[in-house]
């Protein structure tokens, strides 16, 4: 569905159609918790500088790196973690698999 967007009628339909599914005993975490470790841990992963909520602590404006001369801005995406993304599994026109217009 690349370059389309839903109408609204049917983004309605999704919508009603999702909706109460992962609700009470349907939801996955229904009767459990956390254990004290794995809540320090989350605890620990979104303290101090990594808190998304801290202001500025998701301005990664630093991270962007600066035009070259006379050519393109280049933009680096990272996750929420920090991370990069991984490189790419295909690149187009590389290769001999076919499938393009000649």
């Amino acid at each position: 569905m690349s370059g389309r967007k839903h109408l609204d009628e049917t983004r309605k339909k999704m919508s009603d159609a999702h909706k109460g599914l992962h609700v009470g005993e349907n939801n996955i975490m229904f009767g459990k918790n956390h254990s004290d470790e794995t809540r320090k841990k989350i605890s620990g992963a979104t303290s101090g500088e990594n808190n998304p909520s801290v202001s500025g602590s998701a301005d990664r404006s630093s991270e962007v790196s600066p035009p070259p001369e006379g050519g393109e801005t280049f933009y680096f995406v990272f996750d929420f973690f920090g991370n990069p993304p991984p490189p790419p599994t295909h690149v187009w026109g590389v290769g001999g698999g076919g499938g393009g217009v000649k």
